[in-house]
């Protein structure tokens, strides 16, 4: 399978596990609820912890759900990458990111899922 293609898994033990063992999960339930919700992520997700190692070898993964309190019910989720690298690093990194796979495959996960930088404190 092309790395910008998706497909939907269906959420399951094994993928739940795969998925906790990649990503730290901000309010675990109101996550794997979304991804009940939003089975064409589940791969997307899979596909995007290996295509984020290869600008961001050791950062922290999360996922959080965010929401926005002026729209109702709407949430999406974010996959965040939490470094300590310089801000000119980390986004030259995370426009490689864009550039070699999240261009594409954004486009099929409907808009649904995001990726952003968080940086840590040193």
């Amino acid at each position: 399978m092309l790395a910008t293609e998706t497909t939907s898994v269906p959420l399951n033990n094994q993928i739940i596990h795969q998925i906790i063992d990649k990503y730290t999960l901000l309010e675990p339930t109101n996550v794997l609820a979304y991804l009940a919700q939003h089975k064409n992520l589940t791969f997307a997700l899979l596909e995007a912890e290996k295509q984020i190692r290869k600008q961001f070898l050791h950062e922290k993964l999360t996922l959080k759900i965010v929401y926005d309190p002026e729209i109702p019910h709407w949430e999406k989720l974010f996959i965040i990458i939490n470094t300590q690298l310089d801000a000119d690093t980390a986004f030259d990194q995370l426009k490689q990111l864009d550039q070699d796979w999240w261009l594409d495959a954004s486009d099929l996960v409907n808009n649904d899922l995001e990726i952003h930088i968080d940086f840590d404190e040193i």
